[in-house]
């Protein structure tokens, strides 16, 4: 079976933009193809803002796919907002990246970390019921901000992880940064192409070997406490 490739390293994206052109690629080909075209043909007389409208459209229907709230509207709004603002500076940065010394470093290996924390800030609006839920959200990172200003050494231990805010022990910290290692490397062997076809060239024990541990580390680590999926009630 031949499926679509829906993701592409979306989180080594070096501009929102090319986030979602990596980002559940099916569904933004789609409206990209029967909705965002098309509207901007219609008001193609409009000149540069007619872009701008198809973008807002484009990431509202976006948003509202997910659901009729108003979370999701909001979480449209804003990646309209990111994208807009990212090709309203297109000519400055690509001038920057020039002319200014060091800002080509910053562009080529530091944006996907801004690009990545700019879409975790969006992300926070699927999980949201209220404003009281958003705000409690930014005032657990002012506590976290506030932590780190106050230690001269920012040191990783289980008392101070758990008084910041987000009430991890030492086990689950650990636990969550194994998990981003795992995904790091995972997306670095991506990258390299001839890797993945040496894999998949690799001898068939060798290929299940690696297949099943997959399924034990599922099966063992597990969340099993909170069954609902963040699509069941879409």
């Amino acid at each position: 079976f031949k499926t679509p490739e829906n993701f592409n390293l979306p989180f080594l994206a070096k501009s929102i933009p090319d986030f979602w052109r990596r980002w559940h690629m099916t569904l933004t080909s789609w409206l990209s193809t029967y909705l965002f075209m098309p509207l901007n043909i219609r008001l193609r007389s409009w000149g540069a803002w007619a872009v701008h409208v198809c973008i807002l459209a484009n990431m509202m229907a976006i948003g509202l796919w997910h659901g009729l709230s108003w979370n999701f509207a909001l979480f449209g709004l804003l990646h309209a907002v990111y994208i807009s603002s990212s090709l309203a500076t297109q000519r400055v940065r690509d001038r920057l990246a020039k002319n200014v010394p060091g800002y080509g470093f910053f562009r080529r290996y530091l944006s996907p970390v801004l690009v990545y924390h700019l879409v975790l800030v969006s992300f926070m609006l699927f999980w949201i019921h209220s404003l009281d839920d958003l705000d409690h959200v930014i005032t657990t990172f002012d506590g976290v901000f506030d932590w780190v200003r106050s230690h001269p050494t920012v040191r990783v231990a289980a008392a101070e992880v758990s008084a910041n805010g987000f009430g991890f022990n030492a086990i689950e910290f650990c636990r969550i940064a194994f998990g981003i290692l795992v995904m790091a490397f995972l997306h670095a062997v991506q990258k390299k192409d001839r890797l993945a076809e040496r894999f998949l060239r690799a001898p068939v024990f060798l290929r299940w070997s690696f297949y099943n541990v997959l399924v034990l580390a599922v099966v063992i680590l597990g969340n099993y406490d909170n069954l609902a999926f963040v699509y069941s009630l879409f």
